[in-house]
C-alpha cells in the first residue's frame, strides 16, 4: 500500500522522491507528538513525502510496519 502510494507520488511530481513511514507508539504521548512534529518538518524540509501511522504500544511496531509493506 505504501510503495503503491509513493510510486503514484513520484510518477505525478516526475522525479525521484523519498517516501518516508512514520510509525510512532503512543505510549508517551506527549513525546511522540514533538518527535513527529520535528521529523514532519525536516522532511517536508528536505521535500520527501511521508505516511504517519500510530500505534497504541512499542509491540505493534514490527506488525504496523509489516502491513505497511
Amino acid at each position: 500500500m505504501v510503495a503503491r502510494r509513493w510510486a503514484e507520488k513520484r510518477a505525478k511530481k516526475g522525479s525521484m522522491v523519498a517516501h518516508i513511514l512514520i510509525v510512532e507508539a503512543l505510549y508517551y504521548a506527549a513525546i511522540s507528538e514533538e518527535l513527529g512534529v520535528g521529523a514532519i518538518a525536516e522532511l517536508e524540509a528536505q521535500g520527501a513525502t511521508y505516511d504517519r501511522v500510530t500505534v497504541l504500544g512499542v509491540f505493534e511496531l514490527p506488525a504496523a510496519i509489516a502491513m505497511a509493506h
